[in-house]
């Protein structure tokens, strides 16, 4: 019977211990893009505009989701890192919901992708 304790309580040890790494290297992730790239894809070459207009296709609100949550993954680079958390949270939400199809979302993510917002606090 403890051949079998120790096998199990041994099982239990490693499987705690892999979880544990792989929480670890999913919260080390690096972000697809930097900053910079998102914000050359999404405003100076008019990703969010084309996304949110009325002939916005599905293939660039998939685009916008993707650079919003590279954008929410990078670390704050000046100021409030929870206001940093909060604004980009804000846009990732609102561009999921663009992509959903949900009522307003155009404008909510229109609301969220306020440049001076973010600049004035965190460039």
């Amino acid at each position: 019977m403890f051949n079998v304790r120790s096998l199990v309580a041994g099982a239990f040890a490693a499987g705690l211990v892999s979880m544990i790494g792989l929480s670890a290297t999913a919260f080390n992730k690096e972000p697809k893009y930097t900053i910079k790239e998102v914000m050359k894809a999404v405003q100076k070459d008019g990703l969010c505009k084309a996304a949110c207009g009325e002939k916005g296709t599905a293939d660039e609100k998939d685009k916008l989701v993707e650079y919003a949550t590279a954008l929410a993954e990078n670390p704050c680079p000046k100021g409030d890192a929870e206001d940093w958390k909060k604004k980009t949270g804000a846009l990732l939400k609102a561009a999921k919901n663009l992509q959903a199809g949900k009522k307003n979302a155009a404008e909510q993510v229109k609301k969220a992708n306020n440049c001076k917002a973010c600049h004035d606090l965190h460039k």
